[in-house]
């Protein structure tokens, strides 16, 4: 054993490129040799035959990839001095049950798939930055154990169909450089708190049934709500959406509630909420695209709106809903609206204004104030 052992280590170490390339891992003696580079340049890959059990003991930094691809026996992954990975793939592990990198503080990219007996992480020290984190298919129950506890800023993070992950809180997080999504966690319930993000790229929510987002002040991208399984939805600080605001097809949603939101840069579409009877945006000054609202809506009150740069075109079923009393309103707020209104409500009336009538319309109602 203890010759073996040797050629292996001789074979890593040989020709001056015993600490870098592509090594691949697939049995303890081969884990125990590569403990001879305290500092690995290019990627250790686990073998798809690899044994139940691999520990890259010893090990402290991979400049470049750790993957396991298609490992079907292996079930523990672990290091206990690995403090720093470029990028960390794991994918289409059914076996993997457990990870303990108890010293890693430090991860670029952590994209993790079809992993479906992974329970348990015991990532004791924190990751406070990571580029992009991609976790979906997994047996997790929650964020535990991942080390994200101090995570503060992420390039992109994407959490999906984890359907043990009933409860998700980063309770550090406070930037999204580029995109934030959670997509049908959990069997009956999935929680979300970021209590301290103030500002996001694109965010994205399907599925959830409660999202707590409440120092949120800025995003300056896109706003996607879908499935909300919870009553509510509220971004009570939340002043600027630079793109689109989308919340549609939630059936349970019947409170939306943006009290300072004063700008939203593209199109606003709000459809398919059954239960959604009221839209009150009291701060709402610009729309920079179209407005599309459909549902059963009873009151909608935009009360700041001052130039909605597209159209306006809504649906209303409730048969209390009055399409001329909101071209009132609209004219009353001296709103612009600079691609028109089509309303149509439970009566099958149907208004509209050509955008041309609808300037001309209000700027005789100024004239006249």
């Amino acid at each position: 054993m203890l010759f073996w052992l040797l050629i292996v280590w001789v074979r890593l170490v040989s020709a001056g490129k015993s600490c870098t390339g592509t090594t691949t891992i697939g049995s303890s003696e081969e884990a125990s040799a590569l403990a001879a580079c305290t500092t690995y340049s290019g990627t250790v890959a686990i073998a798809t035959d690899a044994a139940k059990n691999v520990a890259l003991d010893g090990l402290e930094v991979i400049n470049g990839n750790l993957t396991a691809d298609s490992a079907t026996e292996l079930c523990n992954l672990s290091g206990n001095a690995l403090r720093h990975v470029d990028n960390f793939y794991l994918r289409e592990l059914a076996a993997l049950s457990s990870m303990d990198f108890p010293l890693l503080t430090s991860v670029d990219v952590i994209e993790w798939s079809a992993l479906p007996s992974l329970g348990h992480l015991s990532f004791s020290t924190p990751i406070s930055r990571a580029t992009s984190v991609n976790i979906q298919d997994t047996f997790l129950g929650s964020f535990e154990g991942l080390g994200l506890g101090n995570l503060k800023t992420v390039g992109t993070l994407y959490v999906g169909n984890n359907k043990y992950m009933e409860n998700i809180t980063i309770p550090n997080l406070d930037t999204v450089d580029t995109s934030i999504s959670f997509e049908s966690n959990g069997f009956d319930a999935n929680e979300i708190s970021l209590p301290v993000l103030a500002t996001a790229a694109d965010m994205a929510f399907r599925n959830a049934t409660s999202v707590s987002i409440p120092s949120l002040t800025n995003i300056t991208g896109d706003l996607f709500v879908a499935g909300a399984e919870g009553a509510t939805f509220s971004a009570g600080s939340l002043e600027e959406i630079g793109s689109t605001l989308t919340m549609v097809d939630s059936e349970s949603l019947s409170n939306l509630s943006f009290p300072a939101l004063a700008a939203v840069g593209g199109s606003v579409n709000i459809s398919r909420n059954p239960n959604l009877t009221t839209l009150a945006f009291a701060s709402l000054q610009t729309i920079g695209g179209d407005v599309d609202l459909d549902g059963t809506f009873t009151s909608i009150t935009f009360p700041s709106l001052r130039t909605l740069r597209g159209s306006l075109n809504l649906t209303a079923t409730a048969t209390s809903f009055d399409c001329a009393a909101l071209k009132r309103a609209i004219a009353a707020n001296g709103t612009v609206v600079e691609g028109g209104l089509a309303c149509t409500d439970a009566s099958g009336d149907t208004t509209v204004s050509a955008a041309a009538q609808q300037q001309q319309h209000i700027l005789v109602h100024r004239s006249l104030n």
